[in-house]
């Protein structure tokens, strides 16, 4: 049996992963510590387009949470169409899924990237309710959650936005 002891004495599988790696082998590694640019301190402040778009997704988390908070109230004092157990889980899952969206905000301003995802599927339910409540509402205030929910898309879409997001997400983990 061989040893390929290392000149420090050390067996290669008692080495650290970096120091198993040869020098100018292995795999790149696009996130790499090196090639991103590390700024002393705490994060730069987001841009514009990043703060517009958290404090739209947290209008529209304390709207949802504000209408399963009045749904509650409403079903106390007010005759009832569905049975109360009915009224009071859609007040919970509008309460629950507010407090989610707002996490999302948060995180969105933080620079995560996870809640790209709930807050386009916001917009896309927004929209689409509103669609479909058209013929209830009329169409010139069913616009308004439409037009919203259009602006919230693009400003995530944006330049800026996902700019803050992919950076923050190359940023090493402190």
């Amino acid at each position: 049996m061989t040893s390929s002891a290392t000149p420090d004495g050390q067996s290669p599988d008692d080495r650290s992963p970096d120091e198993r790696i040869p020098a100018g082998g292995g795999a790149e590694d696009p996130l790499d510590a090196e090639s991103i640019p590390q700024t002393p301190g705490p994060s730069p402040r987001p841009p514009r387009a990043v703060t517009l778009l958290s404090v739209l997704v947290g209008l529209e988390a304390l709207g949802l949470m504000l209408l399963g908070l009045v749904q509650i109230a409403e079903s106390f004092f007010l005759e009832r169409t569905m049975p109360l157990g009915a009224i009071l889980l859609m007040a919970l899952i509008y309460i629950g899924f507010g407090l989610w969206l707002g996490l999302a905000a948060r995180s969105a301003y933080r620079g995560r990237m996870w809640p790209r995802a709930l807050i386009v599927l916001a917009q896309v339910f927004l929209i689409v309710i509103s669609v479909q409540s058209a013929p209830v509402w009329g169409w010139l205030i069913a616009i308004l959650p439409i037009l919203y929910g259009v602006l919230v898309a693009l400003i995530l879409f944006s330049r800026p936005v996902q700019t803050h997001l992919l950076r923050e997400a190359r940023r090493p983990a402190e």
